[in-house]
């Protein structure tokens, strides 16, 4: 019974504004207005327009900039080289982590990281169930930090360093226990 009165009330309401929105004039809503002659003063010089959409291939082939990366490469089948998502992924993340970690701390906190999760957004422990970046245990106590802490690395960043500090002192702290333990 309630979820048909929830939905009358709602066809009702939707009727309502549909009804109101088709009644109101046309010369109520408001419209743009130019200054006379703003327009018409700027000169059009013909190279203004594009003669045409296609890219120019006029350019001399030797003068073109050439790219060399340096980011490690990986094999694949078929003797073709990829770029490593991984590698990729790690480093977007510890510029992330250098937006909330401070720069002498940050060695140690990638190095905890680096141990625990290997950066890994999604990384579950299979023996303690300790989540995320920071191995969080229980995993939802990093919901402290914000309601996106299962897929958010930032959120993760945030808790783990707090709780780095809170517990530890700092990640030097938190480092210093992890290489004595191996957790921490």
């Amino acid at each position: 019974m309630k979820r048909f009165l929830l939905a009358a009330i709602t066809a009702c309401a939707g009727a309502f504004c549909v009804a109101w929105l088709t009644s109101v004039p046309a010369s109520a809503a408001p419209s743009p207005t130019q200054a006379p002659g703003v327009l018409e003063d700027i000169p059009l010089a013909e190279a203004d327009i594009p003669a045409t959409d296609l890219p120019r291939t006029d350019y001399p082939v030797d003068d073109l900039p050439t790219v060399e990366s340096e980011l490690p490469v990986e094999e694949t089948d078929g003797g073709k080289t990829t770029e490593s998502a991984g590698f990729l992924l790690r480093n977007s993340l510890r510029g992330l982590a250098l937006t909330v970690v401070p720069l002498p701390q940050f060695p140690a906190f990638d190095a905890v990281i680096t141990r625990e999760s290997g950066w890994n957004v999604f990384a579950i422990n299979p023996s303690s169930g300790a989540y995320g970046l920071g191995q969080a245990l229980p995993a939802f106590k990093m919901s402290t930090h914000g309601w996106d802490w299962p897929f958010n690395p930032l959120t993760q960043i945030r808790w783990t360093y707090d709780y780095m500090v809170q517990r530890y002192g700092g990640p030097d702290q938190a480092w210093e226990f992890w290489q004595r333990n191996h957790w921490y």
